[in-house]
């Protein structure tokens, strides 16, 4: 499924953040006027998410529709590309 149909899939079941270690998906997609926020995480590897559990959780609970958060490996959580 391409990133487009997935978001798409996903607002029609009415889930209100996505979280996804694909850090091309911010610069591929346009978020504006989602109904869904999104949350990219820097891998899928237990090792390295054990130590952002709180701050994923705290950017998953602040999230807004239309919004990407970017959380890298020094906890930072930075704004979604320009």
């Amino acid at each position: 499924m391409q990133d487009g149909a997935l978001l798409d899939a996903i607002e029609a079941q009415g889930w209100t953040v996505l979280v996804t270690c694909d850090r091309n998906m911010p610069f591929q997609q346009s978020f504006a006027g989602r109904s869904i926020a999104v949350v990219v995480v820097p891998r899928q590897r237990l090792q390295i998410l054990a130590p952002l559990v709180d701050q994923i959780a705290m950017t998953i609970r602040d999230a807004r529709p239309g919004e990407v958060k970017i959380i890298d490996r020094t906890d930072a959580v930075g704004p979604s590309p320009a």
